[in-house]
């Protein structure tokens, strides 16, 4: 019998790639040799950091499972003696071993070419032997991935104090396992997949098992240890301000202290509030924003700004802004992210800063197209996995400043400064000419809306917000109809200050009970009116008591009702006496 030997030539394709989404992940599927070739695949990522790489090993146990045939009376043999790989064109201290032996290889430019791969070379490795059926050999692969510089178009980095990077597997479904290795100095965020974690010695372990899906499946990681940040302080007398960057990257440093310098104090004047933070402000250097779209953000409650390699000041400006609006003034986002850009873009043209990419607010109201582009007071911070979350975004910013930037225009800046103080006091919106009263701290749009036009004597606001803050099923028709009854009430009462009684339930939006006191209000005033009518035939002024129980009034106006019935009887009394006295006496009388 005769035997007959092949050498199977589709090639074996195995992508090793450090990528980042939104950058562009590529995976290849594997030639129609996977069928016939088994793998058994462990890729281990080890972060090293004082070289600025990460470190890839591949261990592949390969099986050849094309079996042998019968044609005639020869027995056909195939076998494999060398597969093709891709590995990124950067890497370097490649290495190829199988049992701690060096296997050649040899780079395949032209087959590169020809698969128009762009950033990958294609190394062709051989076994130096014939791997028959049912036979294997394990191969490891190892290599170095530098992370890129600051800036780069990818958001691979390696410094002492960050690195961000993502992991991809390839091999057979269900026969991968994926380690990545992060000294336990690091404060690691992983997300994509579920992991296992264990520790080995300093290092901390993710260990992912169960990829059905080698092509689609990946993770992120990022790894920050803050005691590496290169730190310096701000030079600004009123402000403490701490400035803590990569140690790679001075040009950073250097960007935001001059932004901080110069807008600082001129952003705190526009804005007119007390210097938030209770301590000190740090502004840290993280690409973490990038990863999710942003070029920065402000850490709520913790006077932490973390702001993107690039810097633009207006962006900054807009940062430390969030300082003071916050959800402590107002909990809706479109009112804290509207004033943020309209005082940064303020302090920019304050100060002729030139370059600033964002510096300019929308000319016109951004389209809205449907339910990605829902009414403001819908726009709520995003899950990043939400289904068009960057166009909901995108418009939810561009729309909040567009409107912030409209009643501006129309009530000037120091009459909006004037609204942000008295919401930071939590002072009533509607006043009766004293000192105002407290209300509650928490203010939404409604207090937002009272204040423009109470204190700030916006009247194009409510339109603004009709048509586009409130959703659908939401109407300010019973307002406007209460705010006509307060006004008419206000015009009628003169001198008189409006009571508490009645702008309280103004303030808390219970139009129902504040309509039902302005009529109230109403009956007491056309009383006094009656008084008024006498005591001006007697030349007399109305007394004080009745104004003071008016607006003192308190739960309702049934004192002040009681007191009126009884100076206008008192009132019709004297002038039926005066009347009498002054009357020529009859022939009787």
């Amino acid at each position: 019998m005769r035997t007959a030997t092949r050498r199977w030539t589709q090639r074996i394709l195995i992508l090793s790639l450090v990528a980042f989404v939104g950058i562009g992940v590529w995976s290849p599927s594997l030639s129609s040799a996977a069928d016939d070739m088994e793998w058994e695949t462990i890729l281990t990522y080890q972060l090293k950091v004082d070289e600025g790489t990460v470190n890839l090993v591949s261990d592949v146990e390969i099986t050849n499972k094309k079996g042998n045939r019968r044609d005639g009376n020869s027995i056909i043999q195939y076998y494999f003696d060398r597969i093709w790989i891709y590995v990124p064109e950067e890497a370097e201290n490649l290495a190829v071993t199988s049992s701690g032996k060096e296997l050649e290889y040899t780079v395949e430019e032209e087959v590169a070419k020809e698969d128009d791969i762009v950033g990958l070379d294609i190394i062709e490795i051989r076994f130096g032997k014939r791997l028959f059926y049912n036979r294997s050999i394990e191969i490891r692969v190892e290599y170095d991935l530098p992370g890129d510089d600051p800036r780069s178009e990818s958001l691979f980095r390696v410094n002492p104090a960050y690195a961000s990077f993502s992991v991809i597997s390839w091999g057979d479904p269900g026969h991968i396992e994926v380690n990545v290795i992060l000294d336990d100095q690091f404060d690691v965020v992983a997300w994509g997949s579920d992991y296992d974690i264990s520790r080995d010695g300093s290092n901390v372990v993710y260990t992912m098992t169960d990829i059905e899906d080698p092509e689609e499946w990946f993770m992120v990681f990022t790894a920050r240890n803050d005691d590496e940040l290169y730190e310096t302080d701000v030079d600004l007398a009123d402000f403490d301000v701490k400035l803590r960057a990569w140690p790679s990257d001075q040009w950073w440093a250097s960007e935001i202290e001059g932004a901080v310098e110069e807008g600082l104090p001129v952003l705190h004047e526009l804005v007119g509030l007390a210097w938030r933070p209770e301590e000190e402000l740090e502004i840290r250097e993280s690409i973490e924003p990038n990863l999710l779209g942003y070029g920065g953000w402000y850490l709520d409650g913790d006077d932490v700004i973390e702001i993107g390699e690039f810097v633009d000041r207006h962006l900054v400006l807009h940062e430390i802004g969030h300082s003071w609006f916050d959800s402590d003034l107002f909990v809706e986002r479109w009112i804290t992210e509207g004033l943020a850009d309209r005082y940064a873009w303020e302090a920019v043209r304050t100060l002729h800063w030139e370059g600033s990419t964002e510096a300019e607010p929308p000319d016109d109201p951004p389209a809205r197209d449907g339910i990605l582009t829902p009414p403001l007071n819908d726009w709520t911070v995003p899950n990043a996995d939400e289904i068009g979350v960057n166009r909901t975004e995108e418009y939810g910013y561009a729309m909040s400043w567009w409107l912030i930037d409209a009643i501006t225009d129309e009530i000037g800046v120091e009459a909006l400064s004037a609204v942000i103080a008295a919401a930071d006091a939590d002072e009533i919106a509607y006043r009766s000419g004293g000192p105002p009263e407290a209300v509650d701290a928490e203010d939404d749009w409604r207090r937002f809306l009272d204040l423009a036009q109470e204190i700030g004597g916006s009247t194009e606001a409510p339109a603004l917000f009709d048509e586009y803050v409130l959703g659908e099923d939401e109407s300010l028709d019973e307002r406007t109809a209460a705010r006509g009854e307060y006004a008419r009430l206000e015009k009628e009462a003169k001198t008189w200050a409006t009571p508490l009684l009645i702008r309280q339930p103004m303030s808390d939006w219970d139009f129902v009970a504040a309509t039902t006191r302005i009529e109230e209000a109403s009956s007491v005033l056309d009383l006094r009116d009656e008084i008024e009518t006498i005591t001006d035939e007697l030349g007399v002024r109305l007394p004080p008591s009745l104004e003071e129980a008016y607006e003192a009034a308190d739960g309702d106006f049934s004192a002040a009702t009681a007191l009126a019935q009884d100076q206008l009887e008192a009132a019709a009394a004297v002038l039926a006496a005066k009347e009498t006295v002054e009357s020529e006496p009859s022939l009787l009388a």
